[in-house]
């Protein structure tokens, strides 16, 4: 296992250790993933489970899409294959790990809840991908304060590793599971929630398209260019730049917002 995952689980098991919780909750985006987690249930005593898509309207791609997990700190063979799970897919960006004194079937549900939103007052519905990495802190910025009392209320802290590849965390706002309604109404995004959730997409799919690099636009790290297309993507939308036009426009807005830019037949398509 490389650094980061080895700093990243002694961080963890110490902050449980400060919590007095016996297990950690790990949240696994399995889009796409190779590692075999079935693998996992194979164990003596395997950790607590959860599709997050059972249920929803994306069941049939449970297995495919995020997984909730429960590692008792006190199983060998479970920490064992935290170990590996950690080595393999914290470089990829598919872990979330999460601090909750909840029951796991309740936080299950909370989080299943928080999968599905609504916009345009509810003629308009689709995911809410916070279980990626890359867009968990998007999700959180773009909640309104009572939204995010809510999603957070299971959680006392967030842990995760950034596209810097650094140990990142977010504070939650741990409520008892007693103070809040099982039964909950679907998350109401208005527009400018929307705008920024699509930009920061947006952003994403650019930087890897591109293969954008933050010296391009003399910055320091990834963070700092996500942000900064993230702006782009945005001033895109103020101009309301048609599909066909705004990679160009977003590319003249980074010429003429940052401090260098090369030039357009420089950069990777």
């Amino acid at each position: 296992m490389n650094s980061n995952g080895i700093a990243w689980l002694e961080m963890l098991a110490e902050q449980a250790r400060n919590e007095r919780l016996p297990h950690l909750d790990l949240v696994v985006d399995a889009t796409g993933s190779s590692y075999p987690l079935e693998a996992l249930q194979a164990l003596a005593a395997p950790p607590v489970q959860a599709l997050l898509f059972s249920g929803l309207p994306e069941s049939t791609l449970a297995t495919q899409g995020p997984v909730l997990l429960r590692f008792d700190w006190k199983d060998a063979k479970q920490q064992a294959a935290l170990t590996e799970l950690v080595s393999m897919l914290l470089p990829q960006q598919r872990l979330l790990a999460l601090f909750s004194a909840w029951p796991f079937q309740r936080l299950a549900m909370h989080l299943t809840h928080h999968l599905q939103a609504e916009w345009n007052q509810g003629r308009s519905s689709g995911l809410l991908r916070f279980y990626d990495p890359r867009l968990f802190l998007a999700t959180c910025e773009m909640l309104d304060p009572k939204q995010a009392q809510l999603f957070h209320a299971p959680v006392s802290s967030w842990h995760w590793i950034d596209r810097d590849g650094a140990l990142a965390q977010l504070s939650g706002m741990p409520a008892s599971p007693s103070d809040i309604a099982e039964s909950l109404p679907t998350l109401q995004m208005n527009n400018p929630q929307v705008a920024m959730l699509v930009a920061w997409t947006s952003a994403e799919l650019m930087r890897r398209d591109y293969a954008l690099q933050p010296q391009h636009y003399s910055l320091g790290k990834q963070e700092s260019l996500i942000r900064h297309l993230v702006h782009a993507q945005l001033a895109a939308d103020r101009a309301n730049c048609s599909a066909e036009q705004r990679d160009e426009y977003v590319f003249d807005w980074l010429a003429n917002n940052s401090s260098t830019s090369p030039p357009r037949q420089e950069i990777a398509s």
